[in-house]
């Protein structure tokens, strides 16, 4: 199998002569982890972890044991889209390269709030600035019989320029167009919805219905065009599709647009891709073969490793805006 060890050596100033440390090695139930396996650790946002957190792909699942730990067969295609979700908690995902890498961590952030309210009347739900307006009998059953009752709604508001947003933002920063084209994204905030029955049975919007969603400007991103497209997290694809178009508004210095059903929906404008191509050295002028980097910007982030060459090139990395690039 797999085994992960992270060991913290501490060096005391006072101490003299020789420390051994002894490590024991627990191996995790599942022994016998094939090489198009992908497993990984999945925590919340302070590092804990999440026990219970079903892990699919569109041909395989599974669940975290107690540590965290997974293991998701595969059928050995590759790229992989993978999603995991737990109760209460933003839906995560990823697409996994297996020629690349077999190891795919999670962060999981929790709601920002439950609201319940009777279908027949509708609500107006807010958190964080965003809102999320439910007209009257605009919620229906998943077989899209009309929907009587009590509607319990979990909501989440987030920007990818915060640290929340960062670790739940599913997916890469790329996108597919109406046309079909692929785009690179420059994320103004996600909302993620999902709406259940008093049996936690799941609903959704009703045929023929739409709800708006309102996301506020953030600071952050100084470009404020008059329209922006909305964009919805395919988890089967493992990619944001287009969907509709969000308005600003002046007065509230906000965006809203209507949406027909619910995944994660995100506020993205299109970007020019642009290719940012280099070497990582040390202070001697040698290539660090092993670097890992990280380039940002407000909406938008990504990371690679070095190539065996000893360069790296970014490919789609948006142009028209400042960036920040780290190796370590």
């Amino acid at each position: 199998g797999r085994f992960g060890i992270k060991l913290i050596v501490i060096d005391n100033d006072n101490a003299h002569g020789t420390s051994i440390v002894h490590i024991n090695v627990t191996e995790n139930n599942d022994t016998n982890v094939s090489d198009d396996s992908i497993v990984g650790t999945i925590t919340d946002i302070a590092g804990n972890a999440l026990k219970g957190v079903k892990v699919y792909s569109a041909s395989h699942e599974t669940h975290t044991n107690a540590d965290g730990y997974y293991v998701l067969e595969t059928n050995g295609t590759s790229p992989v889209s993978i999603v995991a979700e737990l109760s209460n908690y933003i839906q995560n995902s990823q697409v996994v390269n297996l020629d690349i890498n077999t190891t795919q961590d999670f962060t999981l952030v929790y709601i920002d709030k439950i609201e319940t309210f009777d279908a027949e009347v509708g609500m107006e739900i807010k958190t964080k600035g965003a809102k999320i307006n439910f007209p009257a009998s605009s919620v229906s059953n998943e077989d899209g019989t009309a929907y009587v009752g009590k509607v319990t709604t979990k909501v989440a508001y987030n920007r990818v320029t915060s640290d929340i947003g960062k670790a739940a933002f599913p997916g890469e920063y790329i996108g597919e167009t109406t046309e079909g084209n692929t785009t690179i994204l420059r994320s103004y905030g996600f909302i993620d919805v999902t709406l259940e029955d008093n049996a936690s049975n799941t609903l959704k919007v009703a045929d023929g219905s739409s709800v708006t969603l309102t996301f506020p400007m953030d600071d952050n991103i100084d470009v404020k065009p008059e329209t922006i497209p909305l964009w919805y997290y395919d988890t089967d694809k493992g990619i944001w599709v287009e969907d509709g178009v969000a308005t600003y508004d002046e007065a509230s210095n906000s965006y809203s647009g209507d949406v027909t059903h619910f995944t994660t929906w995100n506020l993205d404008a299109k970007m020019n891709p642009g290719s940012l191509k280099g070497c990582v050295e040390d202070s001697d002028g040698n290539p660090v073969t092993s670097a890992l980097l990280n380039i940002e910007g407000a909406g938008w982030r990504s990371g690679l490793k070095q190539n065996s060459d000893d360069t790296f090139e970014f490919l789609r990395a948006p142009s028209g805006m400042p960036v920040t690039l780290t190796a370590y």
